[in-house]
């Protein structure tokens, strides 16, 4: 093990969540639909977002806070693994 980990084969890692304030989502009716149709009252959670409904606005914060977190680790020369919440 260690002879992989020391020829760049194996790379141990940690996982980092990355977790936000719209992990889930329910359509209230003064949210703006841009495009398609929603089911009212529906609890919208992580499988479903970019498959059945899309927050740019999410998204957009996902990536920010992956990069801030890629450009800490790559300092500390750590590796990592980011993932979002699974059900």
């Amino acid at each position: 093990m260690r002879e992989g980990i020391n020829d760049g084969f194996l790379t141990p890692f940690k996982v980092k969540r990355i977790q936000t304030t719209l992990d889930d989502y329910i359509y209230t009716s003064d949210d703006q639909i841009i495009e398609g149709e929603i089911e009212e009252g529906r609890l919208y959670i992580e499988p479903d977002f970019n498959k059945i409904i899309e927050i740019k606005a999410r998204e957009a914060k996902r990536v920010q806070i992956y990069m801030a977190l890629y450009r800490h680790f790559s300092k500390v020369k750590k590796n990592y693994v980011l993932y979002g919440r699974t059900p």
